[in-house]
């Protein structure tokens, strides 16, 4: 798992960096109706391409991925997966100002929210928290809790 930050930064540094971005990539980006979305993606996105690039031993930019077909209908439009061989799977996810990027060889699934969309009785009823994850968590009137860092392989915290 990789913890990237989206802060000023790196958000500057995936600026400038945007370069490796695919064209599906870039009009993705480029859709995105507010600013703060379009640079938190690009970030998210380039941080990516180097985190795959550095397990494939390949340049960001030559990382190819597509679309997966869509489970319900066929159609080209499901999960992003890389194009390799073997297989090397990945998930991304991003929200306020943290990205999360998980890869394996085989599927792996991640998600990270933003505490600001949590609330302190969310953390107590999660089951997929170690208990002294959970015990930091409690209600009361204090601030809201931290979410929990990744835990496991290979990834920067």
């Amino acid at each position: 798992m990789w913890l990237l930050s989206a802060t000023g930064p790196e958000m500057a540094a995936a600026d400038r960096l945007s370069g490796v971005l695919s064209d599906e990539e870039v009009r993705r980006r480029d859709a995105l109706a507010r600013g703060a979305d379009r640079r938190l993606y690009a970030t998210a996105h380039v941080g990516l391409r180097f985190v795959l690039g550095a397990y494939l031993g390949l340049a960001p930019e030559r990382v190819e991925l597509h679309r997966a077909a869509c489970p319900l209908c066929g159609g080209p439009h499901g999960r992003p997966e890389v194009a390799a061989r073997p297989p090397l799977h990945f998930s991304l996810s991003h929200a306020g100002s943290a990205v999360l990027c998980a890869v394996a060889g085989a599927p792996v699934g991640a998600d990270v929210e933003s505490a600001e969309n949590v609330c302190a009785s969310d953390w107590e009823f999660l089951p997929v928290l170690h208990p002294d994850e959970r015990a930091g968590g409690g209600g009361g009137g204090g601030p809201r809790p931290r979410p929990p860092r990744p835990r496991g392989g290979g990834g920067r915290r």
